[in-house]
């Protein structure tokens, strides 16, 4: 099946808020509720802010598989910015989905690349995706869940 990857446009949002839900179902962040208002203003703020992207992967039939939000951030110590991704979920085509941020990198002149994995990973998958691709481990991801308060 051929997937080709291209930048969301506004006329994306609604196909992606939908794929956005099954990320977030897929995700530890799960039994955190979803807001489907939230997650378009997420992804239409991504559209249009300078040094934002939304990569998306769709399949020959043009229906969506994956997605991507390709950020650049200034590093701490420096004017020089790096490369991550504010969510990250394929379905299908996640090799050629790194590969387009990593180019989309490439052309933001960018220190380095820096990717995280904040979801289940069962077999290890994105991280052996991660390896295949020229990323290398370095360090880890640490959570801690704050259960909300509730008013008396």
């Amino acid at each position: 099946m051929t997937i080709t990857v291209r930048l969301a446009g506004l006329e994306d949002l609604t196909r992606l808020v939908i794929l956005g839900r099954v990320a977030h179902g897929a995700s530890n962040y799960r039994d955190i509720p979803f807001n489907a208002g939230h997650t378009r203003d997420m992804f239409r703020g991504a559209v249009l802010l300078k040094g934002q992207d939304v990569l998306i992967a769709e399949r020959a039939d043009g229906s969506l598989c994956g997605f991507l939000i390709a950020m650049t951030i200034e590093l701490p110590f420096s004017p020089r910015k790096y490369a991550t991704d504010g969510a990250f979920y394929a379905e299908q085509g996640g090799d050629v989905l790194l590969d387009a941020f990593v180019e989309w990198a490439r052309k933001k002149h960018v220190a380095r690349i820096d990717l995280s994995v904040s979801q289940d990973d069962p077999g290890d998958r994105i991280d052996h995706l991660y390896q295949r691709k020229g990323l290398a481990r370095t360090g880890g991801m640490y959570l801690m869940k704050i259960p909300l308060e509730t008013k008396p």
